[in-house]
């Protein structure tokens, strides 16, 4: 399939479909609290409204002192930040406002997968860090650093600047992951107990919170936020569903909660054996190491190649390799069969890169999975030409939307049948790409377009005035359910939980 497409460029995003999937996880995860906002709060007093908010606004005066004690706990952490921000977030009696530095963790999150936890640690400075370094007129963290060394923040600022907290924090994505992991960080949301009274706790913390905005930054209308919707709602109406296909499991709520797809089937084929993944992940690693001595097009030919190398286990036909301007880290094109690289990516010299390892073992983990639709098509065909004699290589390659050449090696393996397992899975592939080839392709098309208008509109209601958000709330949550409902379907296309599930299998993705 591919993981986007060239409309996806007319949106102004160049990321590819699994990228775009989890930017927009976080927006999707967002609950609007209109009994908290201010206005709504007074419409609902009557009947009790008055005692529900005294006992959210206690709640939240109890998380905002967890909060408070952790980041005195970290001053120096706390005064680096607000320096890279230029006090943005500052306020409380811990320095930042919890709830403001939640909202700049929400706003910025898509820098380095930043959580929007509210409290600042290693991966909110990296993140800090990044921001200041883009916007190109931040002081200069070191200096930073040293200043809070200097300002007798007290034993505990002393000791983090010591002990390499502050190192640990370098701007670089994902550098900071392992201090972040050990920082002894307080759990916010244990008096909550479900999504909608957090969400509430955090409008009531906003509403009070002192952070100052940043004057750089223009005031988010609700003008602005109905025409992010309206270019949602236009995308959204060329998704069409079926009306005979099966009930759909929630995979998008499943992600946004982050559990994944458990209820994936289990991947298997000779391309997923521990001797093909660790001969891939070797190849991995080796193109870390070689690409400066690589030409874009050799790296591209070299991990295309490993990924055949893999496919070979299943007598799969190996799949060219192709550096082209698409708009994807990489795509599988089956009626080409070609697996195309992001000729941008693949041009990019070793130190253009954020964090070069990470981000070539995605560009290969994406590889992988592309290769893995190559192996779906195959095994596909192969199930048609066995079960059908007289299936010419002409009518296996119309039904699967393969190159008549490679439909003719399907049908010259007829006397060699399907393991079970692949017997079965090409039947799950089958309603996709040969019963519902329509809904299948609206579903890929449909995504990355869905998860970049949705995320779009979500940063402008997360702007908006609370008052304005009160008032937009709904319509909001209508959209969020379309969007819901359009990725469930594209999570649901049993190539994509096979192709997302071997990925993971292989599990060098974000390493």
């Amino acid at each position: 399939m591919r993981r986007g497409t060239q409309l996806l460029g007319a949106i102004g995003d160049n990321q590819g479909v699994k990228d775009q999937l989890q930017r927009a996880k976080q927006a999707l995860e967002a609950e609007p609290a209109i009994a908290a906002e201010p206005g709504a709060a007074a419409e609902k007093d009557a009947g009790g409204g008055a005692a529900a908010g005294a006992g959210l606004a206690g709640k939240a005066q109890a998380r905002a002192k967890k909060a408070d004690g952790y980041h005195a706990r970290h001053a120096a952490w706390v005064h680096e930040f607000n320096a890279l921000t230029g006090g943005e977030c500052a306020g409380g009696d811990g320095g930042v406002a919890w709830a403001a530095v939640r909202a700049w963790q929400q706003k910025h999150w898509q820098v380095n997968n930043l959580l929007a936890d509210g409290l600042v640690g290693p991966k909110t400075l990296e993140a800090a860090k990044l921001v200041a370094k883009q916007a190109g007129g931040a002081n200069d963290p070191k200096q930073d650093a040293a200043g809070a060394k200097d300002t007798g923040g007290g034993a505990d600022d002393k000791a983090h600047v010591a002990t390499g907290e502050h190192a640990a924090s370098a701007g670089a994505p994902g550098a900071a992951d392992g201090a972040e992991a050990s920082a002894d960080k307080p759990k916010l949301d244990d008096e909550e107990g479900t999504p909608a009274v957090d969400a509430k706790l955090d409008a009531t913390a906003s509403a009070s919170a002192t952070a100052k905005p940043s004057p750089a930054k223009k005031q988010a209308t609700v003008e602005d936020f109905k025409a992010a919707i309206q270019a949602f709602k236009e995308v959204a109406a060329t998704f069409h569903d079926s009306k005979d296909h099966a009930p759909r499991e929630p995979i998008t709520e499943s992600r946004i909660a982050g559990k994944g797809d458990p209820g994936a089937p289990n991947p298997e084929g000779a391309m997923l054996s521990k001797g093909a993944l660790g001969d891939y992940k070797s190849a991995a690693d080796k193109l870390t190491k070689d690409w400066g001595k690589l030409s874009p097009h050799g790296r591209a030919a070299f991990v295309v190649g490993a990924a055949n190398e893999a496919l070979s286990q299943e007598q799969v036909p190996a799949v060219k390799p192709a550096l082209e301007g698409i708009p994807n880290p990489a795509h599988f094109e089956h009626d080409r069969w070609i697996i195309a690289v992001n000729q941008e990516s693949f041009e990019k010299s070793g130190a253009a890169f954020e964090d070069k390892d990470r981000e070539i073992h995605n560009l290969a983990s994406d590889v992988f999975h592309e290769g893995r639709h190559a192996e779906q098509r195959f095994t596909l065909a192969r199930q048609i030409a066995n079960q059908d004699p007289k299936a010419t290589e002409l009518t296996v390659a119309h039904t699967v939307k393969i190159p008549q050449s490679i439909a003719a090696q399907a049908v010259a393996m007829r006397k060699q049948p399907l393991e079970p397992a692949q017997a079965k899975a090409a039947g799950s592939f089958a309603k996709d790409v040969v019963d519902h080839p329509q809904e299948h392709g609206a579903a890929e098309q449909a995504a990355p377009l869905v998860s970049d208008t949705i995320t779009k509109a979500y940063r402008i209601f997360n702007e908006l005035k609370p008052e304005e958000r009160a008032a937009v709330a709904a319509q909001w949550q209508e959209c969020r359910a379309r969007a819901i409902e359009i990725l469930d379907a594209y999570y649901n296309l049993a190539t994509e939980r096979d192709a997302y599930a071997s990925e993971q299998k292989l599990g060098i993705e974000k390493r």
